[in-house]
Formats: C-alpha cells, structure tokens, sequence
C-alpha cells in the first residue's frame, strides 16, 4: 500500500478516488464500519479507496493518549482494503478553509470524488465546516459525501475517547 504525506512534497497521480476522513486512533467498529462502507463504495464505482488521517504527532487532539502510530494505522487501513493512506500533518493545513480543504486539497491534490466521513466530521480552519458542509463543497466540485450516523454500544456513542477510558 502507498503511504502519501501531505503536504505533498511533490505532484503524486492518484486516480479518481474514494476518501475515508478521519483521525482514526483506536481504529475501532465505528471507524471499521466508515472503512468498510467507502472500500465498498470504491469497488461499486471502479475508484481507487483511500484513507485521509492526520499523522499521529499531530497537534490535533494532542492531549490525548495515542493508541495507534501511523504505521500500525496503515497497516490496518490496508487490511481493509485501502489502496493508499494519507498521512496529513495538522499543523500545515490546520489554517485552510473549508473550502480550500475540499477544493484545493481533497479534489485538488488528491483527485477525490467521493468523501466518507462520520456525522461529527469537523474540518478547516477553527472546525468551521460540518458533515454538511463537506457534502455541500464536494457537489459544489462535481463530487459528493456520504455521512454515516453515529454507532453506539450499549447506548453509548462508540469513540476512542471511549476506548482510552476503558483502557
């Protein structure tokens, strides 16, 4: 599997693709569930499936125990198929719109067509943009979103803050 770090030091040709968004530490059946809907979602349209994250030295979320490393991360994304992941340092694009995320970065750079993201996807500079501003700027560039709902187990949302605490 193709390991991509972004910003990307040089032009890379990724074809028209589908793009799983997330920080996905813990890696855990919420994150498995979006995982295995964009995989199925690449193979029904003949698109290449790829894993958007933000490499795990991040500044996101940085007060948080890391469960896994970006290797062990991709190694997992690959399992699931994942054509290639996107290791995104926070800090470099942490000042991008919304809409620059999509149309520059998503669309742009990384020829996405189709995002998948949870409910509680945020994204761009402040966590200005939601899961439906993210649908509304991908149809804006010709593409589209799908937003899953959020899982719950034994009525409580499923989340790695979750995973930590039992830990």
């Amino acid at each position: 599997m193709q390991i991509i770090e972004y910003p990307l030091k040089q032009k890379v040709n990724i074809r028209k693709c589908v793009l799983a968004l997330g920080f996905f530490d813990g890696v855990h059946l919420a994150h498995r569930d979006l995982l295995s809907q964009a995989a199925k979602a690449a193979s029904d349209r003949g698109l290449a499936f790829g894993v958007f994250t933000f490499s795990s030295g991040s500044s996101i979320k940085s007060d948080s125990l890391r469960l896994y490393n970006d290797c062990e991360k991709a190694e997992i994304f690959s399992t699931l198929g994942a054509d290639f992941t996107v290791i995104a340092d926070f800090g470099a694009i942490s000042g991008a719109s919304p809409e620059e995320f999509v149309k520059h970065i998503l669309v742009g750079d990384l020829n996405c067509a189709l995002c998948v993201a949870g409910f509680n996807f945020k994204f761009g500079k402040g966590a200005k943009g939601n899961s439906d501003t993210l649908t509304a700027l991908m149809r804006e560039c010709g593409g589209d979103a799908l937003i899953l709902d959020e899982i719950t187990l034994d009525g409580a949302p499923l989340s790695a803050s979750l995973i930590r605490g039992l830990i």
